[in-house]
């Protein structure tokens, strides 16, 4: 927010509620992303695991997590190579909840073989 707050071209609009490292959560926030219509969603995860699915450690993002996911037509998880075989403390999606996850080229291919197939597909930055 703090980067595309002083571009003179671009249309801010962010959610309510409180800030929580980088972002704003609460009810507020929540009620106003059930209304939006995503296209193409990018999120993160802190552990991409075969059993556990997408986890994180702040609880208070699974809410927001939820709602942008809901809102989305298409769903990509965006994580280094080294986020998969880690689970974190919270679950927040499975893997069959997104569309594609994409990694770096870092990701072994014994790895990306464990993933890949069912709904699940991965794509590899260069």
């Amino acid at each position: 927010m703090q980067e595309l707050i002083g571009k003179e071209h671009i249309r801010l609009v962010v959610p309510g509620g409180y800030r929580e490292r980088n972002v704003l959560i609460g009810n507020e926030a929540l009620d106003w992303l059930g209304k939006l219509n995503v296209q193409k969603l990018f999120l993160s995860a802190t552990g991409i695991h075969k059993k556990y699915g997408l986890t994180v450690f702040t609880g208070e993002l699974i809410g927001l997590k939820k709602a942008y996911m809901a809102s989305a037509k298409e769903i990509y998880c965006v994580a280094d190579h080294s986020k998969f075989g880690r689970a974190a403390l919270l679950t927040f999606a499975q893997l069959s909840d997104v569309d594609v996850l994409i990694t770096d080229a870092g990701l072994d291919p014994k790895t990306a073989r464990k993933y890949e197939g069912g709904s699940v597909k991965i794509e590899r930055a260069l």
